[in-house]
């Protein structure tokens, strides 16, 4: 064990002495040493829930014969720092994130990771330190927040945006606004909207780094925290089955991932998070390879803001595993998990709940997913999506692309959301 280089032997003594000042016994001292990494924080709703998640982690750690210790770190929440000086800091803030996993792995010698987490920027933060570090990990995601409602109306994040710009120009009342604003969110989580941070959680899952299921369970809920526990337990047997990240983290895993968030209509943020991800587990996938994917990849469910549908509703349809399972031959069904099973076994054993909301291959919405990338500086054509723009100088190379009116760097290569077949504009 790391561990035993920590707190082991006579020339140890200070440092036992220094941790059995904060209550931990010799009899703690013997077993692994769990080191969970907690996002908790009171102030925003995918973390002020995770105290109680951390608490049952734990249990589940002491339950399988580990020692749980627990450090916090940071998440700068995108829905809090949305258009404000503020936003510039949230990007960076997952290297952070990554950082001080590894900084505190390290410096404690911890011999496992359990990995609690909201957003999307702590959630990809997290897989890169546990791709850096290479020990046992396993991921536990906030969840979902089970849509609010009000009137009959189902509430979702882009109810709100979309209710300022409703409010100012008087379609409805700031009466209602502020009802909508105060009905958001009935409980703890993410919300019910495929932001970045659920589609985290979704191709976490579908990564093998998360329990089957856990991703899309609702946050706070009973289930997620015996999913907790559950966690718990399993991470002192993936340290003792010595299953590692590098194990886990795989070309194929990541192909998985990538399918399952773009099937359900995953957020674009995904493309610049799976690069990262995994360059640190030394996985060449690059716009090349998502484009592939993209185009190959049919788009299954329609979960909001592309369609009707929370992604807690695609938990109670199967979450998942049932995504995976309607993929069909697309999943490498040999990639390993942190369950112990590997991906064929988890789908074998999934079932579609709803197929109203998750379809078949055979009857997707679209034969391609959310995503796929446009190369190039060549003139739009006349017939190009009207939902894209393309700001052109008299020389004719694009220097930025606007979609939806919001303006970007033009780059050589550029991820939008995939809106029609003719979306593909460039030559």
């Amino acid at each position: 064990m790391r561990s035993k280089d920590q707190f082991e032997g006579v020339q140890r003594s200070l440092q036992r002495a220094w941790i059995k000042g904060a209550g931990f016994t010799d009899e703690e001292l013997s077993r692994p040493l769990i080191m969970i990494a907690n996002t908790y924080q009171d102030f925003s709703p995918e973390n002020a829930h995770l105290r109680t998640l951390a608490d049952a982690v734990k249990a589940g750690v002491r339950m399988n014969g580990g020692t749980p210790i627990e450090m916090n770190t940071i998440h700068v929440t995108d829905s809090e720092a949305f258009a404000a000086r503020s936003m510039r800091y949230v990007l960076p803030s997952r290297d952070i994130v990554a950082d001080s996993v590894e900084l505190m792995a390290e410096g404690h010698g911890v011999d496992a990771l359990v990995l609690l987490t909201g957003g999307d920027k702590p959630t990809p933060g997290m897989i890169m330190a546990a791709a850096r570090l290479n020990i046992p990990a396993i991921m536990l995601y906030c969840g979902p927040t089970r849509f609010g409602e009000h009137q009959g109306k189902k509430l979702f994040l882009e109810t709100v945006y979309d209710g300022v710009g409703e409010a100012i120009r008087g379609a409805i009342t700031e009466e209602t606004l502020k009802a909508w604003e105060d009905k958001l969110f009935p409980g703890n989580g993410a919300g019910d909207t495929m932001t970045s941070g659920n589609t985290a959680g979704i191709y976490t899952e579908a990564l093998g780094m998360s329990l089957p299921g856990s991703g899309t369970l609702e946050g706070g809920s009973n289930a997620q925290i015996r999913a907790a526990k559950h966690t718990g337990m399993r991470i002192v047997d993936l340290f003792r089955e010595n299953v590692r990240p590098s194990d886990i983290l795989t070309e194929a895993a990541f192909e998985n991932a990538l399918r399952a968030a773009l099937a359900v209509s995953g957020s674009t943020n995904l493309v610049l998070h799976f690069i990262a991800m995994a360059s640190e587990a030394g996985i060449k996938l690059d716009f090349d390879f998502i484009d592939r994917i993209g185009r190959t990849t049919p788009t299954l469910a329609k979960i909001a803001p592309s369609g009707p549908w929370g992604v807690s509703e695609l938990g109670h349809a199967g979450g998942v595993p049932a995504v995976l399972k309607e993929l069909g031959d697309l999943i490498h069904r040999d990639a390993i998990t942190v369950s112990g099973r590997t991906v064929g076994e988890i789908v074998d054993a999934a079932a579609n709940e709803n197929p109203e909301l998750l379809h078949s291959s055979s009857n997707a919405h679209s034969p391609e997913g959310a995503i796929f990338v446009l190369k190039g500086s060549s003139r739009a054509r006349k017939h190009a999506d009207p939902h894209m723009r393309l700001l052109m100088d008299k020389e004719g190379p694009f220097k930025k692309c606007a979609y939806h009116g919001h303006e970007t760097p033009a780059r050589d290569r550029t991820a939008l959301p995939h809106k029609t077949p003719e979306a593909g504009i460039f030559d």
